[in-house]
């Protein structure tokens, strides 16, 4: 076979082949790639000894059913071949928190694509909390167009990340994570902590809990949809900030039916600082659609549509208030919160409770709700001015 000089130690099987002029992939560069290896070709016989065999360098993993845990490495990147690349989980995997595909300390300019995982949550020990793909300490990492379903836990888990750019959580679709009849963790994408993570594109469906859940600062959530799960659709958790979550689809997220379920909305946000909900769509959620739950400063919550929540008989088109401390300049404008069902579940169409505090409340539509269309009860000093109602 000719050789190509952009590639070192190039091992093909199959019906695979390059010519020296053969580009492998715009994105990688001479530095990146040291060797690439083919899963299952001769001496190769797992993924695993496939990124045991390179220090950096790229798997392929061709079509077919790969039963089997990996570990990988930082600089390795794994690549399928379409969601016909199915990495399925060993039955019985014997320790917690794991991970189908795991990198498990300071993973560094790792990437898992194209492929799919099954997390074989039916063959695991209850509580062994698996999860599909598990990053600790992440920098420079991605997970792009991968299916990961029934995994025990989590579907995509970032934990401890880095200090630097460059995670990426985009184009995926992750389906029935977690276990539906107990309160062990399960959201289709989790990211606990780290900075300025891009998560779009995804479809985070049927969790038992969240269907994205972040924490840290400086993240993109857009254009992500979020539908069936059982704790709510995108929850940033208390501390993070700097969010900028725009353009997602949030719907018919409803009670999964285990004990401890608070978060029934379709954007909730705890002790957010600094940050930008806007231009999403919730629809059809058990809570609110957007829900500002105690001390969040600093939120401009703008052009959301948000109709037809309240399906538990509890929830508001947007809720802003504070059982604890006191959310503080709060901007909503331009929203549109209505309720066209024939029987109507949507409490309110905007209601400000408790003592929040400095809200400017203007130009939203708020038509058609079940008890009133704006309901302010607080006793901070709110502003509401110019807004549609009837």
């Amino acid at each position: 076979m000719p050789r190509n000089d952009h590639v070192q130690d190039l091992t093909v099987a199959g019906n695979i082949s390059l010519s020296a002029t053969t580009t492998i992939l715009p994105a990688f560069t001479p530095a990146r790639i040291a060797k690439v290896r083919i899963a299952g070709e001769s001496g190769i016989p797992t993924i695993q000894a496939a990124v045991n065999d390179i220090t950096t360098g790229i798997v392929f993993v061709p079509i077919g059913i790969w039963q089997e845990q990996v570990t990988t490495k930082s600089g390795v990147w794994i690549i399928g071949s379409g969601w016909g690349t199915i990495i399925k989980a060993p039955d019985g995997l014997a320790d917690a928190k794991q991970g189908v595909i795991q990198f498990t300390s300071a993973a560094n300019n790792v990437q898992v694509l194209n492929l799919q995982i099954d997390g074989n949550k039916s063959n695991q020990t209850a509580g062994r909390t698996i999860r599909g793909i598990y990053f600790v300490g992440a920098t420079r990492c991605a997970v792009k167009n991968c299916y990961v379903h029934d995994t025990e836990d989590h579907g995509i888990h970032f934990s401890n990340a880095g200090t630097e750019d460059g995670n990426q959580i985009i184009g995926n679709v992750v389906d029935a994570a977690g276990l539906s009849d107990t309160s062990v963790g399960g959201s289709g994408i989790g990211v606990s902590d780290g900075i300025n993570f891009i998560i779009s594109d995804n479809h985070a469906l049927n969790s038992n809990r969240v269907g994205i859940r972040v924490e840290g600062s400086g993240h993109i959530l857009s254009s992500n949809l979020c539908k069936g799960n059982g704790d709510g659709g995108i929850v940033p958790v208390s501390s993070s900030s700097r969010l900028l979550i725009s353009a997602n689809h949030c719907f018919d997220n409803v009670d999964s039916g285990a004990a401890d379920r608070t978060n029934l909305d379709g954007i909730r946000l705890v002790g957010i600082d600094d940050s930008v909900v806007s231009s999403n769509l919730c629809r059809g959620n058990d809570g609110s659609g957007v829900h500002l739950d105690n001390n969040c400063n600093r939120v401009s919550i703008t052009g959301n549509v948000c109709m037809n929540n309240g399906q538990s008989g509890t929830g508001d088109g947007i809720t802003i208030e504070n059982p604890g401390t006191a959310n503080t300049d709060i901007s909503v404008s331009s929203n549109i919160c209505a309720d066209n069902q024939g029987t109507k579940t949507q409490v309110n169409g905007l209601l400000i409770a408790n003592s929040s505090d400095f809200a400017m409340i203007t130009n939203n539509i708020l038509r058609g709700n079940k008890t009133a269309s704006l309901s302010n009860t607080s006793s901070g000093g709110n502003i509401t001015t110019t807004n549609n109602i009837t």
